[in-house]
C-alpha cells in the first residue's frame, strides 16, 4: 500500500463526520477486459486517487419508515 493511508482516513472521519456519504476512487490500468470477472483480481494494485464526499439527505418515505420501526419495536415489549 502506497500513499499517506492516515491521512486519507482522517479526511474521511472529517467527512462522514459531516454527514457525507464519502467514496474513495481508484483505477487500474489493463491491457485486455479478463474473461472471468472475479473481485480479488480486478480489484488488486488498484492506484488511489482520491475521495468524494456526497451530499445523501434522508428520503421523504424515510420519516414513515423510522416511525414504522418504532412501533414494531413498542409493539414487541
Amino acid at each position: 500500500v502506497h500513499g499517506n493511508i492516515a491521512k486519507a482516513k482522517n479526511i474521511n472521519d472529517q467527512m462522514s463526520s459531516a454527514a457525507l456519504r464519502v467514496l474513495a476512487l481508484a483505477y487500474k490500468d489493463i491491457d485486455t477486459v479478463p474473461k472471468i470477472l472475479d473481485s480479488g483480481i480486478i480489484e488488486d494494485n488498484l492506484t488511489f486517487v482520491g475521495l468524494i464526499g456526497m451530499i445523501d439527505p434522508p428520503r421523504q418515505e424515510a420519516k414513515a419508515a423510522v416511525k414504522q420501526c418504532q412501533l414494531a419495536v413498542l409493539n414487541l415489549l
